[in-house]
């Protein structure tokens, strides 16, 4: 997956593409990203 830099005044942007490969899903009612609560933290998991 690319990743690129941006400058100061840019504002920083999660692609859908990461948001999938990290297992992640926007909840626009919360207005937050959360984890999938379809899997139920089967990716994050295996990171603890």
């Amino acid at each position: 997956m690319d990743i690129r830099e941006n400058d100061d005044e840019t504002p920083a942007i999660v692609g859908y593409l990461l948001l999938e490969a990290l297992d992640f899903i926007i909840a626009p009612k919360i207005q937050k990203v959360i984890q999938n609560p379809a899997h139920e933290g089967s990716f994050l998991a295996d990171l603890y």
